[in-house]
């Protein structure tokens, strides 16, 4: 009986997943509006685009420190302690790639207003 349960609850999972995923492609696509009449519509697009934000910095905070551990680790093991060097080796290593990433959206941008995108 147990796992009829946890089958059913992994079924509504992926399907709530699925029915999350629609609607942020239908969202993106410009196929819902944004600003709908009703208010529970409104707010679950609101945490939805939320919870979206929040997944896009979880995978660029993700990308980062695989990046910088590849430069700033070569033998790929942590040391027991960080070293000024290191901890030095990974602050570049951040604000470069940050300052790469705002560089490249500031970019597109004006590259969008010029219409060459």
């Amino acid at each position: 009986m147990r796992n009829a349960i946890e089958r059913e609850h992994a079924l509504k999972v992926q399907s709530d997943l699925q029915q999350f995923i629609f609607i942020g492609v239908a969202i993106e696509a410009g196929i819902i509006d944004m600003e709908s009449s009703d208010p529970n519509f409104n707010r679950f697009l609101h945490q939805l685009q939320a919870e979206s934000q929040r997944q896009k910095f979880a995978e660029q905070v993700h990308t980062l420190t695989n990046r910088c551990w590849d430069v700033c680790f070569t033998d790929y093991r942590p040391p027991s302690k960080l070293d000024s060097k290191t901890q030095t080796c990974l602050s570049n290593c951040v604000n470069r790639m940050v300052d790469a990433s705002n560089f490249m959206v500031e970019h597109l941008q004006k590259m969008d207003k010029s219409n060459l995108v």
